[in-house]
């Protein structure tokens, strides 16, 4: 792909936006930030020197596509998101665990809505909301490097002073809010780890961080095996994040299963439309229906965003 001015221009308008929004008040900190989270050759100097269009050739074209592809740069730009059921459940649950340092987990099926929710609850949340997908980190030194690389610190020592460090950093924000998602994928060791951050953010009276885990049905089992194991720290985490999973909310213990299956049918429906609705371009609207009736067949609302971008590109 070629890499215009155009492209570089909004790359670099991205990133000291990005910088101010987070907060960073050194150069130095946000590139060694960015250099950490995307793994790529990026300092201080590269950051200063791309400001200026005639110096923009001291980075490579695959680091320029990696910052564009990062910053979500590469599309149109024009998706918009739909106020979905699953997009406003999710929403509540994270500013509920935000606002008030609680611990939480939602398990639902895949494919619904969780993790977009959750994405664009951090971007428009930078600086207090820190996203981690753990899929990306499934071991013990995986994972504290991923949460170190939030706060640009590069490897010390020893993982424990990272872990340490890194925990430091994100109890000083107000009303921090830590999502893991995907945290089935995690190694037993983290579960742990967490427990010891839990503790070193109990205040006594409160918690001075939210957290929210996000997974499917094998984070219910992984749990549920845990407890009925006896694994080391599963009783006292569970306790902590509460005894029950949250859900999406598209079934109600006060209905059958064929009537939750009706509803569930109902809002999924209405779901697919919005978004189709409101990102479909004029032009493929003869295949609305088409769109509309494979994201519900499969229960997969990503299927409307793949579908949309595989007729635009024919």
């Amino acid at each position: 792909m070629e890499v215009t001015a155009q492209i570089k221009q909004k790359v670099v308008d991205a990133l000291l936006q990005d910088m101010k929004e987070r907060g960073y008040d050194s150069q130095n900190k946000y590139a060694r930030y960015i250099k950490n989270l995307l793994n790529i050759p990026f300092d201080k100097a590269a950051l200063s020197q791309i400001k200026k269009e005639d110096k923009r050739n001291v980075i490579k074209d695959a680091t320029w596509l990696t910052l564009a592809g990062y910053f979500n740069l590469l599309g149109d730009g024009h998706w918009q998101t739909a106020r979905t059921h699953a997009y406003e459940t999710m929403t509540a649950y994270l500013e509920m665990c935000k606002n008030h340092g609680v611990w939480r987990t939602v398990c639902d099926h895949a494919s619904l809505g969780k993790t977009y929710s959750a994405e664009q609850f951090a971007k428009r949340n930078k600086g207090s909301v820190f996203y981690i997908k753990c899929s990306d980190c499934e071991t013990k030194p995986e994972f504290i490097k991923a949460l170190a690389m939030q706060f640009g610190i590069e490897r010390r020592s020893s993982l424990r002073q990272m872990w340490v460090d890194a925990t430091n950093e994100l109890l000083l924000i107000k009303d921090p809010l830590l999502i893991l998602d995907e945290f089935g994928d995690t190694h037993d060791q983290i579960i742990t780890l967490m427990k010891s951050l839990y503790n070193k953010a109990d205040r006594g009276d409160h918690l001075s961080l939210g957290v929210l885990h996000i997974g499917a049905d094998n984070l219910m089992k992984r749990m549920d095996d845990g407890l009925r194991l006896r694994k080391p720290s599963y009783a006292e985490y569970f306790s902590r994040t509460g005894s029950e999973f949250l859900t999406l909310n598209y079934q109600s213990a006060k209905l059958s299963k064929i009537e939750n299956q009706a509803r569930m049918n109902l809002i999924l429906n209405s779901d697919i439309e919005k978004i189709t609705d409101l990102n479909l371009p004029e032009t493929l609207l003869s295949h609305r229906e088409e769109i509309i009736d494979q994201a519900f067949k499969k229960r997969n609302l990503r299927i409307i965003r793949d579908k949309i971008g595989i007729l635009s590109s024919l």
